[in-house]
C-alpha cells in the first residue's frame, strides 16, 4: 500500500485517483488512521458523450473535498506532547 500525508495527496490528486481506480491501495494518513482510497460500483448510468469526463470530474471534487475535510479536522486537533 502507498501511505501518503494529507499534504502529499493534495498535491497531486488526479494521479492518486488513477492509481487507484487502476487497482492500486493507496492510504491517506489522517493522524493514526489510514483511510483508503479505493472505487466503488455506481448504480447510475452515463447519459451523454461527456459523462464520463463529467463522472471523473465529480470524483476528483469528492476526493478534494474529502482530503480539505481531514486536513481541516487534524488542523483542529491539538499536537501530542514531545518527551
Amino acid at each position: 500500500m502507498t501511505k501518503l500525508t494529507i499534504t502529499k495527496a493534495q498535491a497531486n490528486p488526479s494521479a492518486l485517483l488513477e492509481k487507484a481506480t487502476r487497482g492500486e491501495d493507496i492510504g491517506i494518513v489522517s493522524g493514526d488512521q489510514i483511510v483508503a482510497l479505493r472505487p466503488v460500483g455506481t448504480t447510475t448510468k452515463l447519459r451523454c458523450s461527456c459523462a464520463p469526463f463529467e463522472s471523473g470530474r465529480r470524483l476528483l471534487n469528492r476526493a478534494t473535498v474529502l482530503l480539505m475535510a481531514c486536513r481541516s479536522e487534524i488542523a483542529r486537533k491539538p499536537a501530542l506532547p514531545v518527551d
